[in-house]
Order: C-alpha cells, then sequence, then structure tokens
C-alpha cells in the first residue's frame, strides 16, 4: 500500500518523506516502544505514522522543519494511543469469552 502513496505524490514530496524518514524513523520508533513496550506495535504505529505522513505531504511539507517534525510526532503518538486502545479493546474482549 505503501508504494501506492509513494507513486501519486511529486518527487519534491518523496523527498521531504525520505527527509523525514531518515531524520526522525529511530527517534519515533523510541517514542512509540517507551509507550507500548512491544517492538512489533511500536513498528506498526511507526508504519502507520508513514502513512499518514503520507496521506498529508502538501499540508506537511509546507510547515517550516521544527513544526514538520512536532506535527510527525503528534501523529506518531495519535497512532500509538490507537493501538494502545485496540489492545484495551481486544484484553476485554478475550476476558468476556473466558468466562
Amino acid at each position: 500500500m505503501l508504494f501506492i502513496f509513494l507513486s501519486v505524490i511529486s518527487e519534491d514530496e518523496k523527498d521531504v518523506v525520505n527527509h523525514i524518514f531518515s531524520k526522525m524513523n529511530v527517534k519515533m520508533y523510541h517514542i512509540s516502544f517507551d509507550i507500548l513496550r512491544s517492538h512489533i506495535e511500536a513498528e506498526e504505529a511507526v508504519a502507520q505514522t508513514f502513512i499518514k505522513i503520507i496521506e498529508h505531504i502538501e499540508k506537511i511539507s509546507a510547515l517550516p522543519s521544527p513544526q514538520r517534525e512536532a506535527y510527525c510526532v503528534i501523529i506518531l503518538k495519535n497512532e500509538t494511543i490507537n493501538i494502545v486502545r485496540q489492545r484495551a479493546k481486544t484484553e476485554i474482549s478475550s476476558l468476556y469469552l473466558a468466562n
């Protein structure tokens, strides 16, 4: 799916995505891992974040660099919270099924 998104954005926008990825990928992973305490879920949060970044690249590329980084971290935190919520729903469902 990521390739589909990348095929419809301009070369300048691809450069912005690559810059964000190279600069923030590891930092984003650590932020998400600190919350989730799961390597797989942290990687999923980062992947979902980059999908959102690509979906909104026009808006993100218009931002100055410091604001761009903060915006991307906010997206990451929202994606991480979504995973926490999904995890909680799954745990509740499994409790009901066990009883």
